[in-house]
């Protein structure tokens, strides 16, 4: 299973899972893969979250895609 978190016109970056692992990635739309990618803890997921949630200067930037917190 894989899911992705945070995606922007620009390109994505965020948290995805694969096989129940988490991972922090970063792309952009014109590379084939990853440039970035990181095995991280639900934790990190939780609080990349949370951060984004309350950072006022986000306002809205990007689409996040309920049921893929840990």
């Amino acid at each position: 299973m894989s899911c992705d978190l945070w995606e922007t016109d620009d390109g994505w970056e965020g948290y995805r899972m694969e096989d129940g692992a988490y991972y922090y990635v970063n792309t952009t739309r014109d590379e084939a893969d990853w440039l970035l990618k990181i095995r991280v803890g639900p934790q990190a997921v939780r609080d990349a979250i949370e951060g984004h949630i309350q950072d006022p200067d986000a306002g809205g930037i990007g689409r996040f895609e309920r049921g893929c917190s840990p």
